[in-house]
């Protein structure tokens, strides 16, 4: 380069992306178990609502048996939540895809029709074969079967030889091109 010339420096950085996490509470103190995920944050608040709404469906087991349940009914979602790699999607394309994936045919799609296979049908058929008929079983004396014609080869010319090199010496790419410009003599 010239000293005169300006150029740019650039330089390539890997960066790793981190999930938006949740681990304090609004008066700085640590979140028990925490940092979360949104997605364990969503998943807990969906759970806590659930159990606090269907207490009295299942809640028969005496109060530490009922305080045990619904803590299990809310961290073990709250656990497999957190073992969800979102790689920084929006929650509501991640929700439309399993809505979507949820919805879709068995069978699958073809040109955004749902594929459906033909019912299952029986089909008939019958075959002819020479020599043979259905009208008469008890023929003895087949028609005789016309003689084979035989196969009379065609005879190929045989190759010419190859002409003998002029020397014993193996010709190279070099020889082949100076062969070429030099005018023939006839």
């Amino acid at each position: 380069m010239n000293e005169g010339e300006d150029y740019e420096i650039v330089r390539f950085y890997r960066i790793n992306k981190y999930p938006l996490m949740m681990g304090r509470l609004p008066d700085g103190s640590k979140i028990f178990g925490g940092p979360y995920t949104a997605a364990q944050g969503i998943t807990g608040a969906a759970m806590i609502i659930l159990v606090l709404s269907t207490w009295g469906l299942w809640a028969n087991y005496g109060l530490f048996g009922n305080v045990m349940f619904a803590g299990m009914a809310v961290l073990l979602p709250v656990y497999l939540a957190g073992m969800i790699r979102t790689k920084n999607r929006n929650p509501i394309t991640v929700f439309l895809g399993a809505i979507s994936a949820w919805n879709a045919p068995g069978g699958g799609k073809i040109g955004n029709d749902k594929f459906t296979f033909r019912k299952p049908h029986q089909t008939a058929g019958a075959t002819l074969m020479d020599g043979l008929s259905r009208d008469k079983p008890e023929q003895s004396d087949p028609e005789p079967v016309p003689a084979v014609q035989p196969v009379i080869p065609v005879q190929m010319p045989e190759p010419a030889p190859a002409p003998a090199p002029a020397s014993r010496r193996p010709v190279t790419a070099l020889d082949r091109l100076m062969a070429q410009s030099t005018p023939q003599k006839q």
